[in-house]
């Protein structure tokens, strides 16, 4: 609508004046606004990155290994403490074992798939040979399939993530002859097996973009997301130990 009113302005004005307009559209140029599209979503409105000096990652091997092992400790009593707590939580023991098993397979399973779609960020949160000075879990037989180390712990807890997610729905619903037991204790391991990821996104500072626009404030927001890591675990702790119709 901006060109269709300003051409034919400019085209009358160039004809009263008794100069022709050779190219109104470059007139338009010249004097039109600079007008860009402004993503949905801009990477600028994110909170900053922290200062690197802040992270553990700068500190020495001796101290990174020390955090490791005391944020470790913190996840083992954590968890403890919220599955007693929630195993003396009557509406829990009573409603959990019915409510929780179908979304929460549901939300693994569709977690799963997407180790599958953004895969160069899973990739990026796992934590290669050597971090924090003692990380060594193996990856066998990636060589001979012929994918990286990140790309086989990626593809394996996407496969049992699916696997166990779905198998939870189906007990849930009837379809599967396995005690729900079974695929919440899966998922107790399973959810156990990947939280050193989360600690090294933590300790390194891992970003998430460009798939996903989305950026952790430093320390609050991976404080908050580590407490809802200790609840998970202690929520599968307790289904796959809690007396299940």
């Amino acid at each position: 609508a901006f060109f269709l009113v300003c051409i034919p302005l400019a085209a009358s004005a160039s004809f009263h004046s008794g100069r022709p307009l050779s190219n109104p559209a470059r007139q338009l140029q010249l004097t039109a606004p600079c007008r860009t599209a402004r993503p949905a979503c801009e990477l600028t409105d994110l909170p900053p990155r922290p200062d690197p000096s802040r992270l553990v990652s700068s500190l020495d091997v001796s101290t990174q290994r020390l955090a490791f092992a005391g944020i470790s400790a913190g996840v083992v009593a954590g968890t403890a403490a919220f599955a007693t707590l929630l195993s003396r939580l009557d509406a829990f023991v009573a409603n959990a074992p019915a409510v929780l098993p179908i979304p929460l397979g549901l939300a693994f399973t569709v977690a799963g798939v997407t180790h599958f779609t953004l895969t160069d960020m899973y990739v990026r949160l796992t934590p290669p040979r050597g971090t924090w000075g003692c990380w060594q879990v193996p990856a066998p037989g990636a060589d001979m399939l012929g994918i990286s180390y990140g790309q086989y712990h990626t593809y394996w807890t996407g496969v049992a993530e699916v696997v166990a997610g779905a198998s939870l729905v189906l007990s849930a619903v009837g379809l599967l002859a396995v005690p729900l037991q079974l695929p919440c204790a899966a998922l107790f391991l399973l959810t156990a097996a990947v939280t050193p990821a989360n600690i090294y996104q933590f300790t390194h500072d891992v970003s998430l973009e460009p798939e996903l626009p989305v950026r952790l404030r430093y320390p609050q927001d991976h404080a908050a997301r580590g407490l809802i890591q200790l609840v998970l675990l202690a929520v599968w702790w307790d289904l796959a130990t809690l007396p299940l119709a």
